[in-house]
């Protein structure tokens, strides 16, 4: 039996309502003085100005993002599997599609996991197997993000009921959990101990996420640069280095670079220059895809696939974004192929 997900509110949330907020609250905050200083590992004073350019294009992002979802109705369909081997087969797949140490293979098995998780939900057991996997993965490896993913996988239908203003609140009940319960658990600590439970720690914490996005902004990039950030291989073929590893040049110190430490990417970078075209592009081929291909199960997967990178809107790139999102696409017309021709060859041999 097909049942219907309805993420309208929820994409509605994460890519306009959130964004809008955490960007603006600095906005106001910044008027009086004409600029926020802010501190990870060196200082910054972020200017007034640049806060706006943040919240309005995150904001104008945002509802570009909203309109070109729209052809597919916000609407995942998917059917319920009772069946045990079919369940274990999604245990399997997950395990290979977190685990997987090859760069090439995850990029691969990621939307294999999108489109097959998306169109067929286990039942409730196999997500509590899938949970328990995840946390014991977190206290090994001090990694949330199996976390994240399955218990946002689990509760989707739950939150696609919520209306707009209960699934605010639990946003902002979800960051707290993130920051005063997860993050301590990754750092091997105890929650709410060691400075955690502090609400000082819950705005330090958010300084990276302010101080890449200013980095990224002022940073002056080239077209192809910009473009190879959204494209496959792109970056690989022209040379060119990341985005992430420039910033970290420009805004840590070299001994805190040799650790492993970065602020993270940031949709910023397109707001400059030769970037809202290039957002508008990608955009507008993605509306094109959903609306000349029309399969569901590409739809699905799409769809979850923002719904899971809503939280992470506000700091992360689009363009990270939109590379997965081509792999599905590439990934679903293969299948699509495959299966005319496997169901061609079927019809053939029932006829001779």
């Amino acid at each position: 039996m097909k049942k219907v997900i309805d993420v309208k509110n929820f994409i509605f949330v994460s890519y306009i309502i959130i964004p809008s907020i955490f960007y603006l609250i600095p906005y106001v905050v910044s008027y009086e003085s004409g600029f926020l200083r802010m501190y990870f590992f060196n200082t910054f004073d972020i200017p007034h100005e640049v806060f706006s350019r943040f919240f309005w294009g995150y904001l104008i992002l945002g509802f570009w993002v909203y309109n070109t979802l729209k052809v597919t109705g916000f609407k995942i369909i998917y059917e319920e599997q009772t069946s045990v081997s079919l369940n274990f087969f999604i245990v399997v797949f997950y395990l290979a599609f977190m685990y997987t140490s090859i760069g090439y293979l995850k990029l691969l098995l990621t939307p294999f996991f999108y489109i097959f998780i998306s169109s067929y939900r286990p039942k409730t057991l196999t997500f509590f197997v899938l949970l328990c996997l995840s946390s014991i993965n977190m206290v090994i490896f001090y990694d949330r993000y199996p976390v994240i993913l399955i218990l946002m996988i689990w509760m989707l239908p739950f939150l696609s009921r919520l209306s707009v203003f209960k699934l605010l609140l639990s946003a902002v009940t979800g960051i707290f959990i993130l920051v005063f319960l997860l993050q301590p658990l990754r750092a091997g600590l105890v929650p709410f101990s060691s400075g955690f439970g502090e609400l000082s720690y819950l705005i330090k914490h958010l300084f990276p996420i302010y101080i890449g996005a200013y980095l990224l902004l002022v940073e002056d990039f080239s077209f192809s640069q910009l473009l190879s950030e959204a494209i496959p291989f792109m970056k690989g073929a022209l040379g060119y280095e990341s985005v992430i590893e420039i910033i970290a040049r420009e805004g840590l110190p070299k001994e805190v670079i040799d650790t492993g430490v970065r602020h993270g990417s940031n949709s910023s970078m397109y707001f400059d220059g030769w970037g809202p075209l290039i957002l508008i592009g990608l955009l507008v081929t993605l509306n094109f895809s959903l609306r000349f291909l029309r399969l569901q199960k590409l739809r699905n997967a799409i769809l979850l696939m923002f719904v899971l990178q809503g939280p992470y809107f506000i700091r992360r790139t689009f363009g990270s974004l939109y590379i997965d999102i081509l792999v599905v696409i590439f990934i679903s017309v293969i299948l699509l192929l495959y299966i005319q021709v496997f169901n061609s060859n079927s019809s053939r041999r029932n006829y001779f």
